[in-house]
């Protein structure tokens, strides 16, 4: 039923979300410190935030560019994905993830380019592909 329920939205509405949470990102990665609270629950915390935005983004490209159709009552519930579908979405959010570290670090907004923010990406990107994969690959 959950299934049913998440690949009823039209793919303009998918398409529209991945739009938002992208815009998140770049708010999130580009306002000036000062804009946004400051939490320290433990060291290290925006690792696990670039992990989560990178995971939801994965998460939420693929599932914009999936173009399979659920088959109510057929022992196979799902048309096939493409591969090449889960590759552009990697290099998709790894190209993003890259670019807004360079704009952290050239905007001159008291932010810096950081490649352990690039590794959390990442791997918060695979960590994304591989449950959306997991999820729903009964093909």
């Amino acid at each position: 039923m959950l299934v049913r329920f998440f690949f009823s939205f039209p793919y303009p509405v998918r398409k529209l979300l991945l739009f938002i949470y992208l815009s998140a990102i770049a708010y999130a990665s580009l306002a000036s410190p000062s804009r946004i609270p400051r939490v320290i629950l433990f060291e290290h915390l925006d690792k696990v935030v670039h992990f989560v935005m990178y995971f939801g983004f994965c998460i939420l490209s693929v599932y914009a560019f999936d173009k399979r159709k659920y088959h109510h009552g057929s022992s196979r519930h799902f048309t096939k994905i493409p591969a090449v579908i889960y590759v552009g979405v990697i290099l998709m959010a790894l190209a993003w993830g890259f670019a807004m570290e360079l704009l952290q670090q050239y905007m001159a907004m008291g932010r810096q380019y950081s490649m352990y923010d690039m590794i959390a990406n990442g791997a918060g990107a695979l960590a994304g592909i591989a449950l959306y994969y997991f999820m729903f690959k009964r093909i």
